[in-house]
């Protein structure tokens, strides 16, 4: 019989497998080569995350923890106004170091619960939670809530689809361009 997994490595076993998938994506991740990649045993990945489905929903939710405790130090610093804090996200997401971390938030919203494996709610989270929060912010900003709803729904769809230009072309003058006049528009509105 094998020895049991060390519960304290799971976070470390976390960051690797955060790593990976961002290096690799979701598409054909199957926890048999993960498990090589990473040198342990596919028994230790399903003691410690249960499945391929659990470890990627614990992996996105560090992800998605990681970005909300970045955005809650922000508002610790003095509150930002959504055009500040839509810019400052968008210095973050279009770092070079962080675009792989948006390549796989992109990934994992857009595939469909049959190939990623994600249930229905996590993907629609990804995307609804930053909604919330956007539009909370407009709202704080002076927008009715309609508008401020409609406003933050169409603020993240941009954003997001920036993030895909900017993967997909490496056009940094033009996607950066696009987001300071996407920012003065929301300044227009919010005056």
């Amino acid at each position: 019989m094998g020895r049991k997994p060390n519960l304290e490595r799971k976070p470390e076993l976390l960051e690797q497998v955060i790593a990976w998938l961002c290096a690799h994506g979701i598409g054909d991740l199957s926890l048999r080569p993960l498990a090589k990649a990473l040198g342990v045993s596919t028994y230790a990945l399903v003691y410690h995350f249960g499945s391929r489905e659990g470890l990627l929903a614990e992996a996105l939710g560090e992800l998605e923890r990681r970005q909300r405790a970045m955005v809650a130090a922000w508002f610790a610093r003095g509150a930002p106004s959504t055009p500040e804090l839509i810019q400052r996200y968008w210095d973050w997401c279009s770092a070079a170091e962080n675009l792989p971390v948006m390549r796989l938030v992109i990934e994992a919203s857009a595939l469909e619960a049959t190939r990623s494996g994600l249930p229905a709610s996590l993907r629609e989270g990804l995307i609804t939670d930053w909604v919330a929060s956007l539009t909370e912010g407009l709202r704080h900003d002076g927008l009715a809530a309609d508008a401020a709803r409609t406003t933050a729904t169409l603020t993240n769809a941009a954003i997001i689809g920036l993030a895909l230009d900017l993967l997909a072309t490496g056009d940094r003058r033009r996607t950066n361009r696009a987001v300071r006049d996407l920012i003065e528009r929301l300044r227009a509105q919010i005056a």
